[in-house]
Parts: structure tokens; sequence; C-alpha cells
């Protein structure tokens, strides 16, 4: 597990062997700010009671959309800023925990924003742009450390109406054989949070046929039950490059499925020049625009691409 931790009172970097943890509200303090202000009659800690300790998960998950028709996705956006105020803004959106919750994480100075399962569809009719707007609005900030996470679901990966390790296998080959293009639409490289590091012979093939036991903080997180992680885009507030993470999670998978298998044997469907055309020739115009640095073309509709 990464080291590096903030202290949820005054953020700065703290060590884990050394400062102080709360276990009645889970937040890490660092030694000038321990130890938190918790009541010994009802073990109340003074933090933001909307905000979740990060082993947190809703007794149910609200899947949102068009589904299993279409790709489940789940968003994980770090945001570095205080506590209430990034809950403020959140409840402003979503004061239910319908779609938006929020968790504590040591390795940030700031809020893990996590939504319930959506297809790309449904996440173009959500707010997400004036929640984004509003964290902005507020002072908050995110930096190279912050990550914002797609899950998605492992049911998406189906040929002919049943899930497929083949299709997962293509995706994951076509993950690793782009890199270089990965890391520039994520707009960072991160071998401690997100690393890239060259599959060894066989691991992709053990990894699309069942759930792993291996590190969790490498690009494409592998170890959970019913969705592949991808962990490698920086966390932004911008409208655009959060979409076109969402749509590249979606594109990838609708490419992947798309491709006949003897193009994956000639080495050539797994190219990132392939799959940019494929991009430009469908509804995915935040991605496009990443990838070709142009302005939107068309407004967003409210499909999403099909394999022709």
């Amino acid at each position: 597990m990464p080291s590096t931790l903030y202290c949820d009172n005054c953020c700065c970097e703290i060590d884990r062997d050394i400062d102080y943890f709360c276990d009645s509200c889970s937040e890490w303090r660092c030694d000038a700010c321990s130890p938190c202000s918790c009541d010994d009659d009802d073990d109340y800690c003074d933090h933001d009671s909307r905000v979740h300790s990060y082993e947190y998960r809703p007794l149910n998950f609200r899947p949102k959309g068009n589904y299993p028709a279409e790709a489940l996705l789940g968003v994980e956006l770090e945001v570095c800023g205080g506590h209430s105020v990034i809950a403020d803004v959140v409840h402003s959106v979503d004061s239910s925990e319908d779609h938006l919750y929020m968790k504590r994480d040591g390795s940030i100075c700031g809020v893990e924003i996590v939504t319930h399962p959506m297809t790309l569809a449904w996440a173009r009719q959500y707010p997400f742009a004036r929640l984004l707007g509003n964290l902005r609005a507020v002072g908050c900030s995110v930096d190279d450390d912050y990550g914002l996470h797609i899950h998605v679901s492992r049911n998406a990966f189906r040929r002919d109406g049943k899930q497929s390790a083949a299709h997962q296998m293509t995706w994951l080959l076509f993950m690793y054989r782009n890199v270089g293009e990965l890391e520039e639409l994520a707009r960072r490289s991160s071998d401690q949070w997100a690393s890239f590091r060259k599959p060894v012979p066989g691991e992709l093939a053990r990894k699309a046929k069942s759930v792993g036991a291996d590190n969790r903080y490498v690009a494409v997180n592998c170890n959970n039950d019913k969705t592949f992680e991808l962990r490698f885009f920086k966390s932004t507030l911008d409208e655009r490059e959060f979409y076109a993470a969402l749509e590249f999670a979606d594109a990838s998978v609708r490419y992947t499925r798309c491709i006949p298998l003897q193009d994956v044997l000639r080495g050539k469907a797994l190219t990132w020049r392939h799959f940019s055309g494929w991009v430009k020739r469908h509804n995915y115009r935040h991605l496009w625009a990443e990838i070709s640095g142009q302005p939107f073309s068309a407004p967003v509709l409210q499909g999403v691409a099909q394999c022709a």
C-alpha cells in the first residue's frame, strides 16, 4: 500500500507509522492536529457526517440507464478541498445520495466523490457539469496525485449475448499496447497510483479469465469481482476532460467488441490510429476533442455507438 497520507485537518503530509488515526471517524491527524475532538460520551467526532469512511459501500447500488444493453460505468473522483465545502457542493446536486456519495481517503487532502453505476447515455444527462463548475467556484482543485477512476462492469464484455473472456483479453491487450497514447489522454503518468508496468507472459490472459489478487495500484485494476477499474486518468474539474474519460471507457469496450479475431491476429486493429478513426466516426465528441485537440463538433446525441 502506498505510504503517502495527509492530515484530514491541515492537509500536511504525514507518516502512518507515527501519526494519529481516529477509529471513531476513520481520519488521520498529524502530531500538531491530534487528537481530533471526539466526545467520549457518544463516541462522536467533529468530521462532516456526510463524508463516509473509506470502507463505506451503499447497501444497494442503484444502476442508471439502459443496461445490460449498454456498459455500466462508475466514477471515483478525487478532489482537494475541505470536507464540508465539498459536501455542500455535492449535496446541492444530490442531497439524498441517490447517485452521488462521498468517502474519506487518507491518500489525498480532500474527498472522493463516488457515483452509482450508470451508462454513458445516462451520464450525459446528469448535471456533472454543474457539479464540476460549483467545485471550481468554491476553490477546490486537483493535481497529478489525484485520480479519476472509472469502473467498467465485467458484464459489459459480451459477444453473442454471453460474457466473453476473449473480449476482455482483447480489451486488456488494447490498453497495454497503447500506453503512451493513454498516458497523454489521461494527462499523467503515475508509477505510484496507476502503473502501466509491462505485463509478464500470460498475465493478461489470466486476468481476463478470473478475478486477480495482484497489486491494485496499476493502470487497469483487475482485482474486483464485478468491475475492471481504469486508474490512469488524472482527476479533473473540467467538463470536457471528465466526459472524455467516460467516453473512452465506453468506446474502448464497444470498439474491442467489434474487432474481428482475424484483425487482432494481424496486429492492426489494436493500434491507436485505428481506434481514433473509429472514435471520430461515432458519438464521442469529448473524447475526439481530447484526442485531436480540436473543439467540440456536433451536439451530443443521447445514443451511443454501435459497431459500424
